[in-house]
């Protein structure tokens, strides 16, 4: 059974590992049951609220990237949410480690021109969700409302 903790716990990033990477956890609130993944940053920027992450390319660990359309299912983490470093406000910074969602209601970046709604979403450029045909696409979200236009965050279930 997966290790139940707080919602500001799964929200502090830190610039040294305090878990082992990979490590999974989970969450309650309001809108459910959330699994998280802890990981390293190693996308060579700061990660953006409702940006997707893919393990980065040649990594052996829990590193992260931004996802592009190379994120399968099968290479898709998860999607930065809100974070705090040392109780502020903060980006998930490179090179930090931290947790992202893998499994739950959260928030993802649209693409430019916005989502329509009940849209299964699969991974685009820079860490952003689209649109994506069953069966041609690996999908990996699933947003009720549609996703406003101009890549703004919108609430979508992120799929395991």
């Amino acid at each position: 059974m997966l290790t139940e903790f707080t919602s500001d716990a799964v929200s502090a990033i830190d610039s040294t590992a305090n878990y082992k990477l990979g490590y999974k956890v989970f969450t309650k609130d309001s809108t459910g049951t959330k699994i998280w993944t802890y990981v390293k940053n190693g996308s060579g920027g700061s990660l953006k609220v409702g940006q997707g992450t893919m393990i980065k390319d040649a990594s052996a660990t829990w590193e992260v990237a931004v996802s592009t359309t190379a994120a399968s299912a099968a290479r898709f983490v998860g999607v930065a949410q809100t974070y705090t470093l040392n109780g502020v406000s903060s980006l998930f910074l490179d090179n930090y480690f931290g947790f992202v969602l893998s499994s739950g209601y959260g928030r993802v970046l649209g693409i430019a021109a916005g989502v329509g709604a009940n849209s299964s979403l699969t991974c685009v450029a820079a860490g952003e969700f689209n649109a994506g045909t069953i069966g041609t696409n690996d999908l990996v979200a699933f947003n009720s409302v549609a996703l406003a236009a101009g890549t703004v965050a919108g609430s979508a279930y992120i799929k395991p």
